[in-house]
């Protein structure tokens, strides 16, 4: 059965015996270098078991889309499942965490927007056209390596790596870039203004935009800021690319002591992004 995440983890025979701190601080040191290795693999268009993935159609090539672009446009030579290549979902949603119990790291992709699922799910069902399309799992390579890598940076610190320290974090409210102006509404029978500004406050009023201009919006260029998690962030994300939508999967906004309202914003991210489901 294809699954939709995956986990890495090989033997550590000097972890045996060591209290879980220990243990979940070694595999909390392998995320970063697994992202990265997978991040390098995907850029180098290779499946999960480390051969080439199958070449993207003439046909295709030529009207290739990208849904998380500015301009919308795919690029015609980059990698199966990446016409965006770093924007593109496969690569900007690919996230990592230790297992709780201390037994190795589960990659996963997170939730996106356009499909309403975790991109996962849309990977899986490439993955069921056969092996080649599979980019679930790290190749036998890849984990190879980063083994040798968190070897060497354990040995370096000679002892356990602390725990981080947890800090809060506060969903960003929802943007309304739109252009929401009631001052000449004419509301008409049925409606009325209360209703209408409590929309908005919400985050239900589509702000008199269409849903192309919506869509150029979501795609633009936007630099990320302070990253929620950035151990766990997509390497793709960490070096730079980013847009509205990944702006607020992956950022972190500085508390805001706010109202009851900031509350209900962060609910109604929370169902559209599942920001915090790691």
């Amino acid at each position: 059965m294809i699954r939709t995440s995956f986990v890495v983890s090989w033997p550590v025979p000097s972890l045996r015996g060591q209290p879980e701190a220990v243990r979940l601080a070694y595999w909390r040191a392998a995320v970063p270098l697994i992202l990265k290795q997978k991040d390098k693999e995907l850029a180098a268009g290779l499946n999960r078991h480390g051969r080439k993935l199958p070449r993207v159609r003439r046909d295709t090539a030529r009207r290739r889309r990208s849904a998380m672009t500015p301009n919308g446009k795919g690029d015609p030579k980059a990698p199966y499942l990446m016409p965006g290549r770093k924007l593109s979902r496969t690569r900007s949603l690919l996230a990592a965490k230790e297992l709780s119990d201390g037994r190795g790291v589960r990659v996963w992709w997170r939730y996106d927007a356009y499909t309403g699922r975790e991109w996962g799910e849309v990977l899986r069902r490439h993955a069921m056209r056969g092996p080649e399309y599979d980019v679930i799992g790290l190749s036998p390579q890849g984990t190879k390596a980063v083994r040798r890598a968190v070897e060497r940076r354990w040995a370096k610190a000679n002892k356990a790596l602390p725990a981080p320290v947890a800090t809060p974090t506060q969903a960003l409210p929802i943007p309304r870039p739109g252009r929401t102006d009631l001052r000449h509404a004419d509301f008409g029978i049925g409606s009325r203004a209360e209703e209408v500004k409590q929309a908005i406050v919400e985050g239900r009023s589509s702000g008199f935009l269409s849903p192309d201009e919506w869509a150029k919006y979501w795609r633009s260029g936007r630099t990320t800021g302070t990253l929620a998690k950035p151990a766990r962030t997509a390497p793709a994300v960490r070096s730079g690319a980013s847009n509205v939508i990944l702006k607020h999967v992956w950022e972190v906004a500085s508390p805001n002591p706010g109202t009851g309202f900031y509350t209900k914003v962060a609910r109604g991210v929370n169902k559209i992004f599942s920001w915090f489901g790691i």
